[in-house]
């Protein structure tokens, strides 16, 4: 074999990584900076701004949003074609370990979230005093956390979140001491009826010394009844995931809260969801269960 054309393969091959290279770092970085930016838009969104006003105070000019917009329309339409076509059904994403593409994109992913989190986690703390407590979730984590006592009369399977002032110490909490179905009214079954699908939660600030007091929901610019849950008060009614999530964003709010990098780009669509959900007021649902479920 002429040797000359073994140096010319070698350096075929050498070039040809070297621009695979840069053309990977060129799209991490263009990642990076995607999910920044909508990371920041959402985070505008949820704390009041419109769209329009949270991309432009953000620095998104409108042929990025265009763009991006149409992108992800693409990949979206391009999917749903894909299945239709091919009768194609979701099944578990698996990844083999050990081939050497899927390590690389493994390695990819991962240089992407540390790069984002080294840029997005001053933005946090410079922000608020305030952050979520993610280690800590559900009711029935909060009560056993603080030793709140309970009647023992439902299972506390309700959501739950803690927030603390890392400057003072201070806690915030929400939970409940009720099931999702509210009181147990008997111990006759698990049907519809013997739940009273009254439930509430409750909104507690925690001093330096542990001292444990009651919140108002004005406190934290939200009327009163929001804290309740279940088709058993009367109207307007809401589900216990919704009060739940109302509270939870006007928590953020009051104590501007920014939410960590671990955003996907549907940290939007959800800011947008519940703007549009929670910022008017809501008309009466009925959320009795199906007329076949009722005694």
């Amino acid at each position: 074999m002429n040797p000359e054309n073994v140096d010319s393969r070698i350096l075929v091959t050498t070039m040809r990584d070297a621009v695979a290279e840069a053309r990977a770092k060129t799209e991490q970085a263009v990642a990076v900076e995607r999910a920044i930016r909508e990371m920041a838009v959402a985070t505008l969104v949820s704390h009041g701004e419109t769209l329009t006003s949270a991309r432009q105070k953000a620095g998104v000019t409108w042929s990025e949003s265009l763009q991006e917009s149409l992108q992800r329309n693409r990949v979206q339409l391009v999917a749903r074609i894909k299945r239709r076509l091919t009768r194609q059904k979701f099944e578990p994403w698996t990844v083999d370990r050990n081939d050497p593409a899927e390590k690389r994109k493994l390695e990819r992913l991962r240089e992407i979230s540390e790069a984002i989190h080294l840029i997005w986690t001053p933005a946090t703390v410079y922000t608020s005093e305030w952050s979520e407590d993610y280690e800590v979730a559900g009711s029935a984590h909060i009560v056993r956390l603080h030793q709140i006592p309970h009647p023992f009369t439902a299972h506390l399977n309700a959501s739950g979140a803690q927030f603390v002032n890392h400057r003072t110490g201070e806690q915030v909490i929400v939970y409940s001491l009720d099931s999702i179905k509210g009181a147990r009214l008997n111990d006759r079954g698990d049907r519809p009826e013997d739940w009273d699908h009254r439930g509430a939660f409750r909104v507690d600030r925690i001093s330096v010394d542990g001292t444990r007091s009651p919140m108002t929901m004005q406190e934290i610019g939200l009327p009163e009844g929001v804290e309740q849950f279940g088709y058993g008060w009367e109207p307007p009614r809401h589900p216990e995931h919704e009060s739940f999530a109302r509270l939870h964003a006007a928590i953020h709010a009051t104590y501007r809260i920014i939410a960590p990098s671990n955003l996907t780009s549907a940290s939007l669509i959800w800011a947008l969801h519940r703007r549009s959900t929670f910022g008017k007021p809501e008309k009466p649902v009925d959320l009795r269960p199906p007329r076949f479920w009722r005694a």
